[in-house]
């Protein structure tokens, strides 16, 4: 009787072990699917993430030559006027500054005193053409950003 119920149970204990290896195979088939399927959509995004990026780089590329063309735009405009410049008077000493005033239009300005205001229009110029970049580069991606979602 007791061998009976050794026997039984060691079947049971037998079925119970093979149960588990089964289950453990199937379990182990369904992680290494999903494992699979993890690295698919991860690639599938990074794809896609890429080209988002390299989208968002060209189109702050195009702003930035933009920007570049008009800097050089601007320095040209200041070589020029430099270049008229050299026509005008130097400074008058001090002692004959408020003796020899003319009016203030700017246009009895010395040769000092206009190119240093003329360099300092120019570099505000650039500053302001800098900052509109950074304003462009930014709607762009945030455009970009806002339409991905």
């Amino acid at each position: 009787m007791y061998w009976l119920i050794a026997r039984y149970a060691a079947i049971l204990a037998f079925g119970v072990l093979v149960g588990w290896v089964i289950n453990g195979w199937r379990l182990n088939a369904n992680i290494a699917s999903l494992r699979a399927s993890q690295a698919e959509e991860v690639s599938r995004y990074y794809q896609a993430a890429r080209t988002a990026e390299k989208a968002l780089i060209t189109a702050t590329e195009g702003i930035r030559r933009q920007k570049d063309a008009e800097i050089k735009v601007i320095t040209g405009k200041l070589q020029s006027a430099l270049g008229e410049l050299r026509q005008r008077q130097e400074r008058p000493s001090s002692a004959d500054t408020a003796r020899d005033c003319k009016g203030t239009t700017g246009a009895e300005l010395s040769r000092q005193d206009a190119e240093f205001l003329i360099r300092e229009a120019a570099r505000a110029d650039q500053l302001r053409s800098a900052l509109e970049l950074c304003y462009r580069q930014y709607d762009t991606v945030r455009e970009s950003l806002l339409k991905a979602n």
